[in-house]
């Protein structure tokens, strides 16, 4: 890898690495076999956390189980910087970042490699059913010259158009799956449909789908998003820029 070269790595569900020679980040990070006693994991991490290289960053988008794991985040080598939302910061006590920040929105990280701006998602999050509602993330991240747009959890909205018109995106990685039913989960996930359309608002150059696949609902099939996704690529004519990742499978910049 050279060292201006960004590769794009899906490990599962919302895990994914960016990585130059330089910089590892990673999003929403979960090795766990389960979130709550009835969602196993279908799907094994597609690299082990043993293999993941020293992480600059570990950037969390919100609360919900399924993207915030304490246990791997404890589990992960000691010294990464975490970006979290504003509000959450109780929430990873003795962990092993060296430091953390909360990102409000609109609000920027940046150091000398990187920079990462927090935006506004869409989303109703809460640690638990009867807990505080707090912000959710999204996250633009600039980096090498490359701007990668990432989504833990949103619904579709005027948002992406505006965030398209204001940077120049390469990937975009869009969450697909967990979005059924639509009458609950409409407004505050995308599903493939919703996703293309997200990504063609964003205008980026690619698009990565991620948060399919991993763990086992009631309320939807494992294989339904990918396919579902396939037929409304096809539909609006997209097969070219949209890469599907499976995990451990990896795409250079």
């Amino acid at each position: 890898m050279t060292g201006k070269e960004l590769s794009i790595t899906f490990v599962g569900h919302s895990t994914v690495l960016l990585q130059s020679r330089e910089v590892a980040i990673v999003t929403d990070p979960n090795y766990e076999t389960s979130f709550g006693p009835f969602v196993p994991r279908l799907e094994a991490p597609g690299m082990g956390i043993e293999d993941l290289p020293r992480l600059t960053l570990v950037l969390i988008s919100h609360d919900h189980f399924d993207h915030l794991s304490r246990s791997t985040l404890r589990a992960l080598p000691g010294g990464y910087r975490l970006l979290i939302p504003k509000g959450t910061g109780h929430l990873f006590r003795g962990l092993n970042h060296r430091t953390q920040h909360e990102l409000d929105h609109g609000k920027t990280y940046q150091d000398w490699q990187v920079k990462v701006t927090a935006l506004p998602a869409l989303h109703v999050s809460k640690r638990l059913l009867l807990g505080r509602s707090r912000p959710a993330n999204n996250y633009l991240i600039e980096l090498h010259g490359k701007t990668i747009f990432f989504a833990g959890d949103t619904g579709y909205g005027p948002q992406f158009r505006e965030i398209g018109a204001a940077w120049d995106i390469d990937a975009a990685l869009l969450p697909v799956g967990l979005a059924t039913p639509d009458f609950l989960f409409g407004k505050t996930h995308l599903n493939p449909e919703r996703a293309l359309r997200a990504f063609r608002d964003l205008q980026a150059r690619i698009m990565i789908p991620i948060h399919y696949g991993t763990f086992r609902t009631v309320l939807e099939k494992p294989d339904y998003p990918l396919q579902e996704l396939r037929r409304q690529i096809a539909r609006y004519d997209m097969g070219e820029k949209v890469k599907i990742l499976r995990p451990g499978e990896s795409i250079h910049l």
